[in-house]
């Protein structure tokens, strides 16, 4: 039999699942934006409004991204 400490926990467990999955999901929507530098390497990147170094960079990143990994 579960006491009061153990139903709050498993509340709190809940909750934190529901937040957590939230986040993720507005992380998927979520499109890069240009900063500067290479968003998949790091390369500093001279060209304004450029989000990669160049077609590998820009492949992986978008790989990465649609396995849910960024």
């Amino acid at each position: 039999m579960s006491d009061s400490v153990d139903d709050a926990n498993a509340t709190q467990a809940h909750f934190n699942e529901l937040q957590i999955s939230k986040v993720r999901q507005a992380a998927k929507q979520m499109d890069a934006a240009a900063t500067g530098y290479c968003l998949s390497c790091g390369q500093q990147i001279t060209k304004s409004g450029q989000r990669w170094c160049n077609a590998d960079c820009r492949d992986d990143w978008e790989k990465l991204k649609k396995r849910g990994l960024l």
